[in-house]
């Protein structure tokens, strides 16, 4: 049996719908009723994360777990709910797992870094800046704490996502991508906004490290189907691209008759203090552990979407 928790989210989504095509597995899902009250219809299981009996799980012969669900909204600010659910959840979910052959998959996040610049993976870069970022970090801790540093287990693997878009994020709502947000625009508005400068970036050359989504998944589940050495990975492309240059692929590519502008605008008043304006994925320990993976680039993974979000 496989777990999945998060299904209804943008990458648990395209996750389980590719575990359907490759594996004739029964899979249970976890996910939370009371955000996601619009739940799709599955062929497999479905139960609610409150109702999760951790006891009876860890009589089971699982396979693997994909932990994936989570509060994602950076704004969060509710620490007790985002505390419970992100961190504690996550906990108990592992502890019922980690004395069988179990692998143990799940989302961390590059927004652990804050707005440190370096990303390799270790204690002194990682500087959280919102609630979000740190419930990821802490269940890092923990897992860290638990596995003796990894040294203890070889079945626990950490991928902490950078920029993550593609097909489905509409699910994901105001935390979308900018090039999910950026083509809403171009069709609404014939315009296309960025930020003002921040944190010593020009307007619109703040940069991020964008990942397609397709790459997000095969790699997850290459740590179910390969034999990886344990640890927290990061998972981005190694390249950082400026807002202004990904609005402008938008742009080459849709090709409006009419002129599209980009306009410049002030940060909401609750966003600036924990956005990154930079982000990019140092890849040594990816590559160190055996990963080897050729990912989409900027422009195809942008021009392959937006046939995409086209139709």
């Amino acid at each position: 049996m496989i777990i999945l928790t998060g299904v209804n989210g943008f990458i648990g989504n395209n996750l389980y719908k590719k575990i359907k095509r490759i594996y004739k597995k029964k899979i249970l899902l976890i996910e939370d009723f009371k955000i996601n009250n619009n739940l799709c219809k599955y062929d497999d299981k479905i139960i609610d994360f409150r109702d999760c009996d951790f006891l009876k799980l860890s009589k089971n012969r699982i396979e693997a777990i994909f932990h994936l669900g989570a509060i994602t909204d950076t704004t969060f600010s509710d620490s007790k709910i985002i505390n419970f659910q992100n961190t504690e959840f996550s906990i108990n979910l592992y502890e019922s797992v980690k004395n069988t052959e179990c692998k143990f998959i799940y989302a961390s996040s590059a927004s652990v870094y804050g707005k440190n610049l370096n990303s390799i993976e270790e204690p002194i870069n990682e500087k959280p800046i919102n609630l979000y970022s740190y419930s990821k970090l802490n269940f890092d801790n923990y897992i860290r704490e638990t596995t003796n540093n990894f040294k203890d287990n070889n079945k626990v693997f950490g991928l902490r996502y950078f920029n993550v878009y593609g097909p489905g994020e509409d699910k994901k709502g105001k935390m979308a991508s900018v090039i999910f947000h950026f083509y809403n625009q171009i069709v609404n508005e014939q315009k296309i906004k960025l930020f003002i400068g921040s944190d010593g970036f020009e307007n619109g050359e703040q940069k991020r490290d964008f990942i397609y989504v397709d790459d997000v998944v095969n790699v997850t589940l290459d740590m179910f189907v390969k034999n990886y050495q344990s640890g927290i990975f990061n998972l981005g492309t190694g390249e950082a691209t400026t807002f202004n240059r990904v609005a402008n692929i938008i742009i080459e590519n849709i090709k409006y008759k009419n002129e599209i502008k980009i306009e410049y605008i002030d940060f909401p008043d609750n966003l600036l203090k924990g956005y990154q304006s930079y982000t990019k994925a140092n890849l040594s320990n990816f590559i160190k552990n055996g990963l080897s993976y050729k990912f989409y680039n900027i422009e195809e993974g942008i021009n392959s979407y937006l046939e995409v979000l086209k139709k």
